[in-house]
């Protein structure tokens, strides 16, 4: 009896280590294939993703010279000095507005050669009419001063349906580019300049109407009644 139980005892110790056995390998199991899952799982991120652009510092004023162009000329890839190509980017960027400056004063001159023959032509037009207010009692000056007048007037509605017309274009170009430009919040840089525009007009609407105002100063009054 005594035996027995021994052996009894024995194949319990037995199925003790090999359920112990069991247990641990599956676990390891287990474990190792989550890891690998996670690792094909992050391998899976990555493998559509590229480097684009790369920032580089240089050492030395040499590296600043050599590199790039070494990139440029024996590698499918272009390198760029971002300082270099802010200074070509201003460079262009003033040009252009260098060239709309000069477009712009070239449609002034010509604006105010408008004013002139307008005013030129209105007074031989209205010749007669002047010679009758001459008549009835108007003063050299103030046939004068109705010329300046007129050209005046001309300068400032034509300044002022421009800078409609400019904030209006600005508006949409604006909605276009993200930027929420609204019909009144300007710039002050802006103002000011649309003040010397303004000033500028009218400068030029004087100087149109002097020819056509010193006409008027010099008219035959006799003259102008006959041939009528």
């Amino acid at each position: 009896n005594h035996d027995h139980s021994h052996d009894h005892h024995s194949h319990d110790h037995s199925n003790h280590d090999h359920s112990h056995d069991h247990h641990s390998h599956d676990h390891h199991s287990h474990d190792h294939s989550n890891h690998d899952h996670s690792h094909d799982h992050n391998t899976d991120d990555y493998s559509n993703k590229m480097i684009t652009a790369m920032l580089v510092k240089f050492k030395s004023p040499v590296g600043l010279v050599q590199i790039p162009r070494k990139i440029n000329e024996e590698t499918n890839m272009q390198a760029a000095i971002p300082l270099f190509e802010i200074n070509r980017l201003t460079s262009l960027i003033g040009f252009g507005i260098n060239t709309i400056n000069i477009i712009a004063l070239i449609i002034m001159l010509v604006s105010g050669i408008s004013i002139f023959i307008t005013l030129f032509n209105s007074l031989k037009k209205r010749r007669y009419e002047l010679a009758l207010m001459r008549v009835h009692g108007a003063t050299r000056i103030q046939l004068i001063k109705l010329i300046f007048l007129e050209g005046l007037s001309l300068s400032v509605l034509g300044t002022f349906f421009g800078l409609l017309i400019s904030r209006f274009s600005l508006v949409i170009i604006s909605s276009f580019t993200n930027q929420n430009q609204s019909f009144t919040n300007i710039d002050l840089s802006m103002i000011n300049s649309e003040l010397l525009l303004l000033i500028a007009a009218l400068i030029i609407g004087f100087l149109a109407s002097l020819i056509p105002a010193l006409s008027v100063y010099k008219i035959n009054i006799p003259k102008i009644l006959s041939n009528e």
